[in-house]
């Protein structure tokens, strides 16, 4: 059973690194299933024959095993606020893992030192280091886990919204991710406090194999969804966009300027020249010249039909268009419609 758990941490281990690397998932995922690798590593490493690794080695994954016991329930909250607070990470919260982590550096330095030591410090010393790690794993540990579970499902509305099993959400497999870590440490309780029976040992054994992958899966969909959504929020804003663009063409009649630049119609519409650009090159398959243009050849046709402009000169119509020069109007005129102004003016009246 402990090849298997090894076999799956290092498994989950290294999914999770392909995926963060590659973007799929928050550093804060990575972060967590790092934890549980290491600690791991320092449970086998600390228990290990003293044959394999010098005792110094074995001491020191053996007070690290507290450090990232202690890392878990933060990691796992900052893991919901990635996903669905304001802040993705939140610091203040690692305060207390960082300090634990320093007293434990301390008292492995102390010891390591070679010169004579004073009997009564080494006496302190280690009865600080006992004594820290004994309240880490009856105190720190379990009220963490409580309080940091309590927040996340907070933070999802777990505790205010009926729809949420209803439902193939991200908050609906973030639920679940939060009640697997929920479940193996109520196990890990009934095993170390309650009843310390072969039992709970064999089913906690069972339950890291069963965790780590399901528990994976979960985060994963929640990350997979977010992107969906993501990408869902990128083309409600650009309908949303088009929507303020052809109002500055329709309503607006921006194109009239004949000194129209992306970068104006981009301020125009709240925008930046890029987003403008292409948008207009994918919703039309055409570059922003051409775009304009059209509108402006449509109105200038407008303007050759309407009696009122009738004595206008071509020219004059052009510029009313939005055109600089009367040859930029014939040129133009002529590839959208096939005819010069004046031909498609003297067809009209004919």
């Amino acid at each position: 059973m402990k090849i298997a758990i090894v076999t799956t941490s290092i498994i989950i281990f290294t999914l999770s690194f392909l995926h963060y690397y590659l973007k799929k998932i928050k550093p804060t995922v990575f972060a967590f299933y790092t934890s549980w690798f290491l600690l791991f590593a320092s449970l086998i490493i600390s228990s290990s024959n003293p044959s394999i690794f010098n005792e110094s080695f074995i001491n020191t994954f053996a007070l690290l095993f507290f450090v990232w016991l202690t890392l878990l329930p933060v990691i796992m909250y900052n893991i919901v606020c990635s996903y669905f607070g304001n802040k993705e990470y939140d610091f203040k919260n690692f305060y207390l893992p960082a300090t634990l982590f320093l007293i434990n550096v301390f008292c492995l330095i102390y010891f390591g030192l070679e010169n004579d030591k004073n009997e009564f410090i080494d006496v302190v010393v280690e009865n600080v280091m006992s004594y820290v790690n004994y309240i880490i794993i009856l105190f720190i540990f379990p009220i963490s886990t409580i309080y940091y579970t309590y927040k996340s499902f907070k933070i999802i509305g777990f505790f205010s919204s009926v729809e949420l099993f209803k439902k193939k959400s991200s908050k609906n497999y973030m639920t679940f991710f939060i009640l697997l870590y929920v479940i193996y440490i109520i196990i890990w309780v009934f095993q170390n406090y309650i009843l310390n029976e072969s039992f709970f040992k064999s089913l906690l054994k069972a339950y890291y194999v069963f965790y780590f992958i399901l528990s994976y899966y979960c985060i994963y969909k929640v990350a997979e969804i977010e992107v969906k959504n993501n990408n869902l929020d990128q083309d409600i804003d650009i309908e949303s966009l088009h929507q303020r663009l052809m109002t500055a063409i329709l309503e607006d009649k921006i194109y009239l300027n004949p000194k129209l630049t992306v970068k104006d119609l981009a301020r125009e519409i709240g925008s930046n020249e890029k987003y403008v650009s292409n948008l207009i090159n994918k919703k039309n398959n055409m570059n922003f010249s051409n775009f304009i243009n059209i509108y402006r050849v449509d109105y200038a046709k407008l303007l050759l039909f309407d009696e009122e402009y009738s004595n206008f000169t071509i020219e004059a119509i052009g510029g009313l268009a939005g055109f600089n020069s009367k040859s930029g109007f014939n040129a133009t005129f002529k590839k959208v419609t096939g005819l010069t102004p004046t031909q498609f003016k003297t067809n009209k009246k004919t």
